[in-house]
Parts: structure tokens; C-alpha cells; sequence
């Protein structure tokens, strides 16, 4: 499958709504990314995250943060993207999301903070 049969756009604003990974036993699902929690670096890979589980996307994290549609991310550290519809406060320099805390990187701390002080 090619890269533009992988994703599907939405009628009205032209934006990717999901990718396909890896499941953990090898297949390959659609996940979409109004569901996903955060994407996280993995080597050459990048771990989906989801409410339901984890799964694998054969894209560097960087290369995938730049992809049309993929700006409902919002990159907190080297190996986070937090789904900004998904965040539910901060609390000693972390993100809080769905029961987890993902750290925010001095680096991308004032992108973040303009961003949650501005909702």
C-alpha cells in the first residue's frame, strides 16, 4: 500500500483522519487519530497510543509530525506528541492525559504553555 492509500481525507477540510500501524501480532489496522492518546519516537518507528493499545507506524516521529493532518499533535519533548484534543491539565512539568503524565521538555515548554495558557 502507498503512502497516499494509507491515509483517508475528510470531505470537508481536505485533513488525514488515519494511518495505519502494526499490531503487535503483525497486522495492520486503521487507527484513527481523533482516538490516538500520543505518538511517541521509537528508533526508526513511531509507537501509536491509544485508549485501547499501543501499535507501531514504520515513520520516523519527525517525519510523521509533518504530514498534512497531523497537526491535532502537539510536540512536547524529543519523543512526544501529545493529541491536543486529549489533554487534560499539567502538573509538575508533565502533560496529563487519559491517566498517564508524558514530560514536557524545557525545549518545547514555552510552545506548550502558549498554547494551554491561550484555551
Amino acid at each position: 500500500m502507498t503512502n497516499a492509500e494509507e491515509t483517508q481525507k475528510t470531505p470537508e477540510d481536505g485533513k488525514k483522519d488515519w494511518i495505519l500501524v502494526y499490531t503487535g501480532a503483525g497486522d495492520q489496522i486503521r487507527v484513527f487519530l481523533k482516538d490516538t492518546l500520543y505518538l511517541k519516537a521509537d528508533g526508526g518507528y513511531t509507537k501509536v497510543i491509544t485508549a485501547k493499545g499501543e501499535y507501531l507506524k514504520t515513520c520516523q516521529f519527525g517525519l510523521l509530525l509533518k504530514r498534512p493532518g497531523l497537526d491535532i499533535f502537539l510536540r512536547v519533548h524529543k519523543s512526544f506528541a501529545v493529541n491536543k484534543d486529549k489533554v487534560e491539565g499539567t502538573h509538575n512539568g508533565c502533560v496529563l492525559m487519559a491517566g498517564r503524565e508524558i514530560t514536557i521538555g524545557r525545549t518545547y515548554k514555552a510552545i506548550f504553555d502558549d498554547w494551554f495558557g491561550g484555551l
